[in-house]
């Protein structure tokens, strides 16, 4: 676990995060040989972090590719791990009202964005990369909870997360 760079912003007896490092390995794959290493790795972070690995429901992004801005609550889904390469939730933000669920965003170079809504008590993990960016996902993120969970945008706590450095990253066209 990166130790310099684990969120602060937010109440601990409210809501915790932890951001993985390179150190932790790999925790997303789309394949399935890779399958058995990637759940070791989400298992061990996970108790390293003080998470329950069986409330973990993790995000799958990238894979509708065509949106870049679909926003899933998940208050309902079943108690249960939810990390798996089936299970995990296609969408670009996840959104729970309820307590014990751990909210999971693999992300290598983007930005992993937790808001945390302490008053109504809800909790939203948004991967903002270039096209999410573009598809102005920050803006409908904050309306969902304001629409949704009657979040008021003065009271939430946003964390986002390291990424990578500007000078790495080489773009194939202008819009990007």
């Amino acid at each position: 676990m990166i130790a310099k760079h684990q969120p602060q912003i937010f109440d601990e007896t409210l809501m915790r995060a932890r951001v993985s490092g390179k150190q932790d390995g790999t925790m997303k794959s789309n394949d399935a040989n890779d399958a058995k290493e990637v759940i070791a790795n989400i298992r061990t972070f996970s108790k390293q972090a003080d998470f329950a690995y069986d409330h973990i429901v993790a995000m799958n992004v990238g894979a509708h590719a065509d949106a870049w801005d679909e926003i899933i609550d998940v208050t309902t889904l079943p108690n249960h791990a939810l990390i798996t390469i089936k299970d995990r939730v296609v969408a670009d933000a996840l959104v729970t009202a309820r307590k014990g669920v751990v909210l999971m965003l693999p992300v290598a170079d983007c930005n992993a964005v937790a808001i945390h809504d302490p008053v109504n008590e809800v909790l939203a993990i948004v991967h903002l990369g270039w096209q999410s960016t573009a598809a102005d996902l920050a803006t409908k993120i904050v309306e969902y909870l304001e629409r949704e969970h009657k979040s008021s945008p003065k009271d939430l706590r946003v964390y986002i997360s390291p990424s990578i450095r500007a000078e790495s990253y080489i773009f194939e066209t202008v819009f990007q």
